[in-house]
Formats: C-alpha cells, structure tokens, sequence
C-alpha cells in the first residue's frame, strides 16, 4: 500500500497543498511551527477519521475558513487498483468519503487506509496509566477488525444504561424506596453485558496473543537481545500472560463467561451502592514487564523508548498479517527522542511499511540502507518550499 497523492486545503495553517509521487521514504522537514506535523496530522485524520492532537473540529480548521477537505490517493498492491479517500470537515460535521461514495459508518471506514503512529508523547504508552494502552489496544484491533469497533462501541452504550440503572437503584435504597423492578432491568441488562464483554475480551486475548510474538521480536532487535520484554493482560478475571498459542480457543469464551457471572454476583452490592459499573473490559490493561519487572513502575527512559518502539512495530506487523497491509508509518520528530544506536536500528527497519517522518534536523538520519528510495520535503509556513522535494 502506497500513497501516491495527498491533497490538503484550509487544514490547520495549510491553505492549499498538493503533494504528488511520495516514496518509499518521505522526510517532512523544516524549522518549528510551519506545518510539519499538520501533514502527518491529516493523513492520520485521512485514516481514522480523527486527530491525534485535539478532539474539537475546529480546532483543524484554518481559521480565516469555515471548512476543510483532505484527500488521498494510495495504490493497493494486491489488487493493483488505485483507492481515494475523502474527508470534508466543518466545525460541526464530518463527511467520509470511499471512492466517491459516502460512508456513514466509522467503524466501516477505520481500516480501509491503516495507519501505525509513533510520537514523543508514546512514552505514556509505558509510563502512564492503563487507559493509555486500553487506547491502543482499541486502536489496533478496530484497524484490523470492524466488528470489533462495533462491540466497543456497544458495549459503551450498554454500560452508560447499566450505569444508569445503578444509579436509581442506589438512589431508591437511600431512599428506601422498591428498587424490584430496576433489579429486573438490571438483570436483564447483565445477560447481554456478560456476552459483550467476553466477546471483547476474546478477541483482545487472541490477538495479543500474535502481538506478543512480534513485539518480543522487536524488543530483542531493539535491544540488541540484552533484555527479556514480555506482555500480559491484566483483567478483572485475572492475568492472561501468552506463552500457550492455543490456549484462547472458542472454548474459553464460556469459561470466561461464567468467571465474569460469578465476578458481577460478588460486586453486585458495591455497584449498586455507587452506582457504577465496577467489572468488565473498560478496567483492563496492558502490563509490559522488562527482565520481569513492571515497566511502568521500574523501566529506565531507555528501556520505555525500546518498548513502546516495539510495541508501535509489533502493531506494523499484527496489521500486515491479518490484512495482508503492511500500514503507513509515522514518525512524527521521534529522532530527537532517540539515542544513536536506536536511530540506527529504527532506520535500518524502514523497507517494509510506506514512512512519513518530520524533522527539523535531516542530519540526524544516518540512512544505512542504500537502496531505500527516499524524498525530502522542506515546509514553510504550511507550504512546500519551491524546488524543495529531493529524491535519493
């Protein structure tokens, strides 16, 4: 998968801009606060229908506009066919748009252009707290799996509604009122919970599972085999640690479904009292131990650097073997974060995946592999200089 024309108009500070014939390597360089991040920003947005910087529309849009467009090009290599995709942004709407026809179903259009994205802030990923690596286990598997997106979307919904139902229930008992009836619905409500929430935590077992075996590649690549890096998923059920690929089979669903029962009649009196759902998939995490010990707490800012390098590429590959897509990559001033052996190994990676990468040092790219195709692009000002695109 290659894109091949990126069209750009009234997003952030770029008014116009039409970028053709990318390679295999593109380098997206220039000084601070000209528009560098803005083009990864929209091929990003181009691919999952949002930013990673900000959650408000308006925020995207240059601001003497009321609107904005983003369109790309990319060619599909299995299929030898050419795919364009559009957004049209308003401060208050978000039209999404696959070969000229609307699609009204992000869950239907997450995964047509994947993308892997790597940022200085992917620290989080091993320093900071469980929701981090919930996103990204979200993010990962709805670019693989639409359905899944759907289940989390659903299951959301569902817990609000649960939520709502022990919120009256808590209020009924302080006021000692009959809470019978919401006890049905409440009932009624956890039958299709349960279901969901195994349905979840199936697939994420599964698929974490195959991710383990390509981030202990990278890992050992990254760390030049000097250090164990191993993943497990922490749940209210208990730790799920993938040594055994054929642990997860349909079969576990129903041992999974009674634990969850069993869980939900022991918190029962607890989420009624706080009106909360206090059990399910929303409370997992991701635990990345380093020569067995938990990153979060005890990783060195190298160590955290090689994990979560290894985790965003263990992501590439786990995209490429249930797509047969290898993802675009992008590296947005990631070199500045990197210590030289990290650089070296991180570009001497770059064959398989399409990169986009920003920089404001070209210097700091120590290409090793001679063979790469490679463009540069210097902006200004949200603009590609004149004559600036150079291929080597």
């Amino acid at each position: 998968m290659r894109i091949v024309n990126l069209k750009i108009r009234n997003f952030r500070n770029i008014v116009e801009l039409e970028i053709d014939n990318f390679e295999a390597f593109n380098v997206i360089y220039g000084q601070n606060a000209q528009g560098k991040t803005n083009i990864l920003e929209a091929l990003y947005f181009l691919s999952l229908g949002k930013s990673f910087r900000t959650s408000q529309n308006k925020q995207l849009i240059h601001q003497s506009f009321e609107s904005a467009k983003l369109e790309a090009c990319y060619f599909l290599e299995r299929s030898n066919k050419l795919v364009d995709i559009k957004i049209h942004l308003t401060k208050d709407t978000k039209q999404l748009f696959y070969n000229g026809v609307l699609v009204s179903n992000l869950s239907k259009y997450i995964g047509l252009l994947p993308v892997v994205l790597f940022i200085p802030e992917d620290l989080y990923l091993i320093k900071g707290g469980p929701v981090f690596r919930r996103k990204f286990i979200d993010l990962m598997l709805g670019q693989i799996n639409p359905l899944y997106l759907h289940d989390i979307m659903q299951y959301s919904r569902l817990m609000l509604q649960r939520n709502a139902v022990l919120r009256n229930i808590s209020l009924q008992k302080n006021r000692k009122q009959d809470y019978t009836k919401s006890l049905e619905v409440l009932d009624s409500f956890d039958s299709q919970f349960v279901k969901l929430a195994v349905k979840i935590w199936f697939l994420r077992l599964k698929k974490l599972q195959v991710l383990t075996l390509f981030f202990q590649e990278a890992s050992n690549y990254f760390s030049l085999d000097k250090e164990s890096f191993c993943l497990s998923l922490e749940t209210v059920l208990g730790e799920y640690y993938f040594y055994n690929a054929s642990e997860f089979k349909d079969e576990k669903k129903e041992e999974l479904e009674f634990l969850m029962q069993e869980k939900l009649k022991k918190v029962k009196d607890l989420e009624m009292t706080k009106g909360l759902t206090l059990i399910g998939p929303h409370k997992d995490d991701l635990n990345i131990r380093i020569n067995g010990l938990r990153a979060r707490f005890f990783a060195s800012q190298g160590q955290q650097r090689t994990a979560a390098l290894a985790l965003k590429f263990a992501f590439l590959e786990l995209v490429y073997k249930e797509t047969g897509l290898y993802p675009l990559l992008l590296l947005d001033d990631v070199f500045s974060e990197l210590d030289y052996n990290r650089r070296i190994k991180l570009l001497e990676n770059m064959d398989k995946a399409q990169v986009f990468l920003t920089t404001t040092d070209v210097d700091v790219l120590d290409f090793k592999r001679k063979n790469l195709k490679k463009a540069f692009y210097l902006v200004c000002s949200g603009k590609i200089a004149d004559l600036a695109k150079k291929t080597v």
